[in-house]
């Protein structure tokens, strides 16, 4: 059912570029999707698990451009509580302690990083040839890569993850990955050649343990020519129904499953109980805030696990 959105002091619009965190939650739940991305909402408080990998990203990124050891720990003292109730002991001094285990790893098994972490937006459009087409990829995509690194043989974008398990296989998640499919075709682009695929640098941080590694992740030319034309039909999807079900929900499909894993979606009480839509977007309006992500001007969102 249509409802008038401004009567609820909430607006649709639709990112200037899409990237990983606009399609790939709209493949997860486009319901999850419409409320975070279009209507520009998010809960009013921020997952743990998703702040302590946030905060993660900012060290190595600050690391990365300064060197500044004492700029790191600060960025640790006024971003992460000194004491918790996290089930996996993530606190101030968990954090210190995982920074500098990275620091030794990095030394120990060294990477030279090309490019640190950047909006990239990558347009190809046109007739001209490109790592993946005689005639471009028709299709316009973009996101904040952490890092494109040499690592021994190998070149290409580096993503960090932090998580709290220890999978015996460790990209068994990843493969395939949209994110990682979609970091693989713009650095191609970047490169100016089919890069092989990505490379994930993990950090295991729990009571017990912290244990960092590296991972590639590789993927082939037809995996990427796949995902290019999955893509676009997502995106020439997502702009019909904002065309025409911009105010309407009910067109914007929900996966129940997402409600809960891999952490709780924000939505969630929204969406669960059988309400009408004028419940639903004042629900929307009374407990989340407005908030639109541009990967072009702030950090990187990032999706750390928790299990």
């Amino acid at each position: 059912m249509k409802v008038d959105l401004a009567k609820f002091g909430i607006s649709a619009e639709l990112p200037p570029v899409f990237d990983h965190s606009f399609t790939g939650s709209y493949i997860e739940c486009q319901r999850m999707a419409y409320y975070e991305r279009v209507l520009g909402r998010r809960g009013r408080e921020t997952s743990y698990t998703l702040t302590w990998g946030a905060v993660f990203h900012a060290l190595t990124e600050v690391w990365t451009a300064t060197r500044d050891l004492n700029k790191c720990l600060e960025i640790i003292s006024v971003n992460i509580p000194e004491d918790t109730d996290d089930r996996y002991g993530r606190n101030q001094r968990r954090m210190q302690e995982a920074f500098l285990e990275w620091l030794k790893y990095r030394n120990n098994d060294p990477i030279e990083v090309l490019h640190t972490e950047q909006p990239v937006t990558i347009a190809c459009i046109g007739d001209h040839p490109c790592p993946y087409s005689d005639h471009s990829c028709d299709l316009v995509y973009g996101g904040r890569l952490d890092e494109i690194v040499r690592w021994n043989a190998l070149v290409g974008p580096l993503d960090f993850k932090t998580t709290v398990v220890e999978e015996n296989d460790p990209i068994a998640q990843y493969k395939p990955s949209h994110q990682m499919l979609g970091y693989t075709w713009m650095a191609s682009h970047l490169l100016g050649k089919h890069c092989w695929g990505a490379i994930v640098e993990r950090m295991i941080i729990n009571k017990s343990k912290i244990k960092p590694g590296r991972f590639p992740v590789p993927f082939n030319r037809d995996q990427i020519v796949e995902w290019v034309e999955n893509e676009r039909a997502v995106h020439a999807e997502i702009r019909q129904k904002f065309a025409h079900c911009r105010d309407d929900e009910s067109y914007w499909r929900q996966n129940y499953a997402r409600c809960w894993l891999p952490y709780p979606c924000a939505f969630r009480d929204a969406c669960l109980a059988p309400r009408t839509a004028e419940f639903r977007y004042r629900w929307i309006r009374d407990n989340t805030t407005e908030h639109r992500f541009n990967f072009q001007e702030g950090r990187k969102e990032t999706d750390s696990d928790a299990s």
